[in-house]
């Protein structure tokens, strides 16, 4: 869905405007394509003003991206609403909440875990990592879960706390978090809100799972940068925005954490009064308030080290006051600089027309597999109902592109364009109730194999087919980008841990065993319908 032009923010005719100097964002948007780093799209701002906006080809601008934990503080300011109003108050427990529906032993670890708890990341609950979320009630595996401490006692980030706190309102409120939050703040942002993965009973995730566009972050960026006030209208309460961007605790972990604190779903309190809002895949939202500027990026990249250390080198160092006017020679620059950025998308290649007609129409049916899978990795790990045993493979061509169908439980069917002129035709296809906008490239190779590149616009992964017709049969090779060893070095980082050999090794070959678990890399269809 677009972003609604009438609620775009306003764009300063060039840096200097508001006080942001062309330089430095040269030497940053310089910085950024020598480091090769996967980023989508990124807007920077000051003084309610867009300076700088960029999006690396085939991705477009103005379509939702999913947020990963930058879901949290979404969710957060819902809780604020809802303390404002009197429904929650912040030491609200669960006990109180939920005695009515739960037994008291199920509330047994879990009925002093306050909102303020959850927030802060201190219930002292730790469900599994790799929980199947197909099974149970959410709600109730988080009170069964371990309990490693007693409340407040212990900093340990949990998505599930945040999914609970969205389940406390609903109770008090009779609305999910995104039902509550339209009129309360994507209608008075203009956030034409799309999408927000639920579980089974049609609850928001909370902590994950809501899908924004950049223009979206930009704006939520400034309503916190203005103390919740946006276009002359108090949006949020202000004392909840002072509240969430004040650090409550201390004793974080982690390598990249920047000697952070941690306020209500938010990464705070560095004396300069910065702050940011982050999610997987690096989903980031920095703000600078002394500064009223804010720098957002949607990626499908995994480093997050790598973005903190290139806004931390030219931010909040780019925005000074009373600066001059660029020079045409350096806007210009700033603006090809900008304009130049892609991915490498498969080179366009003589079309195969003699297996393209022989196999045109065909389906072949894959043995049986429950992880295998169009949607990446990062996509189907939190859903409720999960795509699974991909099957019935067709592919068909015409002159002018070719098209892939295939089905899968939990998806029913789906198809995807294959662009082999280069042309950039995008494809909608549905995993169960999620939507999905597929970008995809296909190039014949000298071996006689069709490469098939997908861009998943809404979600971090690019996958990648290697596909080989045979006289009855096909054979895939597919690989995903970021990969599993990638997910697992950034976890490691996060938890603490420094990459050492016996980490790396681990790594590797957690990624090697999880690969034919997970993301199965080679698998094989026979011919059942024949054209």
């Amino acid at each position: 869905m677009l972003a609604s032009q009438q609620s775009r923010l306003q764009r300063a005719s060039f840096p200097e405007e508001v006080g942001v100097d062309s330089a430095v964002l040269q030497n940053f948007f310089d910085d950024l394509k020598e480091s090769g780093y996967g980023f989508k799209n990124i807007m920077i701002g000051r003084h309610g003003k867009i300076v700088a906006e960029c999006t690396k080809y085939p991705y477009p601008q103005h379509m939702p991206h999913t947020m990963f934990s930058m879901s949290k503080p979404v969710t957060a300011i819902a809780i604020g609403f809802a303390v404002h109003e009197g429904l929650l108050r912040l030491d609200t427990t669960l006990g109180q909440l939920f005695g009515d529906t739960y037994s008291e032993k199920t509330l047994r670890k879990v009925k002093d875990i306050t909102v303020r708890h959850l927030l802060t990341m201190t219930a002292g609950i730790f469900p599994s990592v790799i929980e199947n979320k197909e099974k149970g009630e959410w709600l109730e595996n988080f009170f069964k879960s371990h309990r490693a401490a007693k409340p407040d006692k212990r900093f340990k980030y949990i998505s599930e706390n945040t999914y609970v706190l969205g389940r406390m309102l609903a109770k008090v409120s009779g609305q999910t978090i995104s039902e509550y939050l339209r009129p309360r703040l994507f209608e008075p942002l203009g956030i034409d809100f799309t999408f927000w993965e639920k579980d089974k009973l049609g609850f928001d995730g909370g902590g994950w799972g809501l899908y924004l566009t950049i223009e979206d972050m930009a704006k939520l960026s400034q309503c916190l940068l203005q103390n919740g006030e946006f276009n002359g209208i108090q949006v949020i309460p202000a004392e909840w925005v002072k509240e969430m961007t004040t650090p409550h605790r201390h004793d974080m972990y982690g390598l990249d954490s920047q000697n952070l604190g941690y306020g209500y779903n938010v990464w705070c309190g560095r004396e300069d009064g910065y702050y940011r809002l982050e999610g997987f895949y690096s989903q980031f939202a920095f703000l600078y308030p002394r500064e009223n500027a804010f720098f957002v990026i949607t990626c499908g990249d995994i480093t997050h080290k790598t973005v903190y250390d290139l806004v931390d080198k030219h931010f909040p160092g780019a925005f000074k006051d009373n600066l001059t006017p660029p020079s045409e020679e350096v806007t210009e620059k700033l603006r090809e600089t900008i304009n130049s950025f892609s991915y490498n998308i498969l080179p366009v290649a003589p079309r195969n027309f003699e297996i393209e007609k022989a196999v045109s129409g065909n389906t072949y049916r894959t043995f049986p597999n429950k992880n295998n899978t169009m949607l990446p990795i990062s996509a189907v790990f939190m859903l409720a109902s999960k795509p699974s045993y991909l099957n019935n493979i067709k592919f068909a061509f015409n002159e002018k592109y070719g098209e892939l169908f295939w089905e899968e439980k939990n998806a029913g069917e789906n198809k995807i364009c294959i662009n082999f002129d280069g042309t950039r035709r995008m494809s909608k296809v549905m995993f169960g109730d999620m939507p999905v906008h597929i970008l995809a490239y296909g190039a014949w190779q000298p071996d006689s194999t069709l490469k098939v590149q997908m861009f998943f616009i809404e979600i971090p992964e690019v996958r990648t087919w290697v596909v080989r017709f045979g006289k009855n049969k096909i054979n895939v090779r597919s690989s995903l980008w970021p990969n599993l060893y990638k997910m697992l070095d950034n976890k490691y980082r996060f938890e603490g841990f420094r990459t050492n050999v016996v980490l790396d090794t681990v790594a590797k070959l957690a990624n090697s065993v999880g690969n034919l678990i997970f993301v199965p890399p080679r698998f094989s269809g026979r011919l059942t319908d024949k054209k």
